[in-house]
Formats: C-alpha cells, sequence, structure tokens
C-alpha cells in the first residue's frame, strides 16, 4: 500500500515538474506578442496607412500622350459616355491594382516612399510611373514614355 502511494505520489510530481519546466521554457507564456511580432504588425500598419489615401479609383479628367495626342476633359467625357470606356487606375489597400486604359486591362503593383511619391510597375515591362496627389486632390501621373493623365478619385470603395 505504502509503495503504491509513492509510485503515485512520484508520478504526480514528476507530472507536474514536468509542465512547469515546459512552461518555464516556453517562449511566450502568456500569448502575448513577440518584439519582433509588434514591429512587424506596427510596420504593416504605418505601410497601410501610407497607402490608404490612394487606394480606390481613380479616372482620368486628361491625358497627354506624345505617341498618341492628347484628350482633353472634355474629349474624355465624350468617350467615357459614347463607348463607355474609361482610363482609370484601380488601387486595392495590397498595393496591387489594375490599369485600365479604353478597354485594355494591365495589372500592375505600386508603393508609397516616405515623401508619399507613388510609384506604379505594370505587369511584365509595359512601364512605370509615378504619381503625386496636389492639395486640391487631383492624382498627377507620369509614364516612363513620357505619358501623363490627371486623374481624380471616384471610388474609395474596395469592393
Amino acid at each position: 500500500m505504502k509503495r503504491r502511494q509513492l509510485a503515485l505520489t512520484c508520478a504526480l510530481v514528476l507530472a507536474l515538474s514536468s509542465g512547469v519546466v515546459f512552461t518555464a521554457c516556453s517562449p511566450n507564456i502568456f500569448g502575448l506578442p513577440s518584439p519582433e511580432e509588434i514591429a512587424a504588425q506596427k510596420e504593416a500598419e504605418e505601410k497601410k496607412a501610407a497607402l490608404a489615401p490612394y487606394v480606390g479609383i481613380w479616372e482620368a479628367k486628361s491625358i497627354e500622350d506624345e505617341n498618341k495626342g492628347t484628350v482633353t476633359e472634355d474629349m474624355y467625357k465624350d468617350v467615357r459616355d459614347v463607348y463607355l470606356a474609361i482610363y482609370g487606375y484601380d488601387f486595392s489597400d495590397d498595393g496591387t491594382g489594375l490599369f485600365v486604359r479604353f478597354g485594355a486591362q494591365k495589372p500592375f503593383t505600386w508603393s508609397v516612399d516616405a515623401d508619399g511619391k507613388l510609384t506604379i510597375t505594370l505587369a511584365g515591362n509595359a512601364g512605370s510611373y509615378t504619381a503625386s496627389v496636389d492639395s486640391s486632390g487631383q492624382m498627377t501621373v507620369e509614364g516612363s514614355d513620357g505619358s501623363k493623365a490627371i486623374l481624380t478619385q471616384v471610388s474609395t470603395d474596395l469592393r
């Protein structure tokens, strides 16, 4: 009987001490995030905040293209209304988007630097663009091909 009690006591002590050792060796015993996780989360939140003003759909007001000519604001409205064709950028909050040029569509990635300068890189070798938003809320996009477009934000809906 004493042997049985002694064996039971030893088993209980072993189980409790093993639990204490495993808990003490666990890197995150209280479920709190590590400093690295906190830094990564803060960086992701800062990046998302920097992208937020640009997220949504931006449509052209006017377009200047050395190769294809100039489309004024009035001309663009006619093309859009008659042919239901738009020139615009759809910026998603994950740094991707879709460029639509009168029916042709091209995916892109985009980022914003510390100075608020927007860089758009079209998929493949289709070119790159830089953009900025002025105090009136208009975006000016300038392409590596010499093109320039003035855009206004028509939606911030992320679908």
